[in-house]
């Protein structure tokens, strides 16, 4: 039995840090996604942006949720509907005084404005 273990345990060892990997180049390119070009991606496909939306607002929603979410203080609905992400554009649009250059900071901002915890 211990052999097998042996063999099984690198595997797993191996499996485990390309899936840490691959959480942390996933979590990186939601954090360092300039708001130009997301703002842009919505005008030529409103899918992906939404889908992006979706995925920094459940990654704000998981840190609040955990206590982790220091800075975020929305409670928005997840997942955003079409008209929902379209009223968060469009906050963001509105306001480029307040915009960070970061997608994901400018979205966490928006939500809070536009869903705040009651």
């Amino acid at each position: 039995m211990s052999r097998v273990l042996c063999r099984i345990l690198p595997a797993v060892a191996l499996c485990a840090g390309a899936i840490a990997t691959m959480s942390c180049a996933w979590a990186a390119d939601i954090a360092g996604r300039m708001t130009g070009d997301y703002l842009q991606q919505c005008v030529s496909d409103q899918a992906a942006c939404r889908d992006y939306t979706n995925s920094v607002l459940q990654v704000l929603n998981a840190a609040r949720s955990l206590g982790q979410g220091r800075n975020y203080k929305g409670c928005a609905p997840s997942p955003l509907s079409l008209e929902d992400t379209g009223k968060l554009i469009e906050w963001i649009l509105n306001r480029p005084q307040q915009a960070t250059g970061y997608a994901a900071d400018d979205i966490a901002m928006a939500a809070q404005a536009l869903w705040p915890c009651k």
